[in-house]
């Protein structure tokens, strides 16, 4: 049987107290995707969520070990918000 944990000792419960302690929303609605990744052979976590308020896309990829953010990266939201008093 897989064990789909090995060499994550940063947990998902890290995980969502790195998300309450960032204020980093995970409703439903938020659109928040939290999705494990090994790159090159380095596990890590990804999470990805959309600011409304900088009008962004985040995503932060976070060390399986030890959680250290190894990137964050911010893109422009591709549509228009809702509610932008910008036409």
């Amino acid at each position: 049987m897989k064990d789909w944990d090995e060499g994550y000792k940063f947990t998902h419960d890290d995980v969502f107290a790195f998300l309450n302690k960032k204020e980093i929303k995970t409703c439903k609605l938020c659109m928040t995707k939290i999705y494990k990744i090994t790159n090159n052979g380095k596990k890590t976590w990804v999470v990805e969520f959309q600011d409304y308020a900088m009008k962004k896309t985040v995503t932060f990829v976070l060390d399986a070990i030890d959680g250290t953010i190894l990137n964050k990266t911010e893109n422009n939201l591709p549509i228009r918000i809702c509610g932008d008093s910008q036409n």
